[in-house]
């Protein structure tokens, strides 16, 4: 009866686990821009952090489960806060290297996904900070 209760909770855990990984992997949702940092391409540290303000701390960006990508997006002109505009689009994300592609050119690495936290790299194509290596832009995303 021990190897039977033991065996049903292993594989209540296993299943638990699964289903953990299978919501980690997933970027299906609705997510927020947190924070925006330069990276350095020559040694990966931070080169600057771009701020971001309550009124583009409103936009969001969502993928749904049939490939879409909404974009609705705000920015400040100083004074106020502007609603940009609402934008549909495709978008594939290849689970196995982590490359999100959007519009058929913004290529990201995807290097982080939980459930609700998602980073996002992608190459500024500047070298910013004159190392003779091209910085690239790094999006924290939450739900």
């Amino acid at each position: 009866m021990k190897k039977l209760i033991v065996g049903i909770l292993l594989f209540t855990v296993l299943i638990a686990c699964n289903k953990d990984d299978d919501n980690v992997s997933s970027i299906v949702g609705t997510w927020k821009p947190d924070s925006i940092f330069l990276i350095s391409g020559a040694d990966g540290t931070v080169y600057q952090q771009i701020p971001l303000d309550d009124c583009m701390k409103q936009s969001t960006l969502q993928f749904t489960q049939d490939g879409k990508a909404i974009s609705d997006s705000y920015f400040s002109d100083g004074t106020d806060c502007v609603h940009q505009g609402i934008s549909t689009t495709d978008y594939t994300y290849n689970q196995s290297d982590h490359k999100l592609i959007i519009d058929g050119d913004e290529e990201y690495d995807v290097s982080e996904l939980t459930q609700n936290k998602m980073v996002m790299d992608a190459d500024t194509g500047l070298d910013l900070n004159g190392d003779g290596v091209n910085e690239f832009a790094r999006q924290v995303l939450v739900k």
